[in-house]
């Protein structure tokens, strides 16, 4: 994972999506600006529905994996309302197809 990071580290582009018990968007970063989908979690909501182990176990194996086609954590941080996460923004385009069209 890179350095620590806080919310203030990242500018929110847009929504683009939304679940039971989060809402993921697009972010860029202050300082380099690289695009990452931040998802943030309420924390009432997974204490709530007992989701909180399910929760780190997504978080530990995101962290884990390095894989070409796979995204991967960037980083990750709490508030004291939410978790959240930043991990590889795919924009539609897989990442497989970005290697091939960019080594053309």
């Amino acid at each position: 994972m890179s350095n620590r990071k806080r919310k203030n580290n990242f500018t929110i582009v847009k929504v683009i999506g939304v679940g039971g018990f989060s809402k993921v968007y697009e972010v860029r970063d202050n300082t380099f600006g690289n695009l990452y989908a931040m998802k943030v979690v309420d924390k009432s909501n997974i204490e709530k529905e007992n989701k909180v182990r399910q929760l780190i176990v997504e978080k530990k194996i995101t962290e884990q994996l390095k894989q070409l086609f796979i995204v991967s954590l960037h980083s990750a941080f709490q508030t004291v309302y939410n978790i959240e996460t930043q991990t590889t923004f795919c924009d539609g385009v897989l990442p497989w197809w970005r290697v091939i069209l960019s080594s053309s």
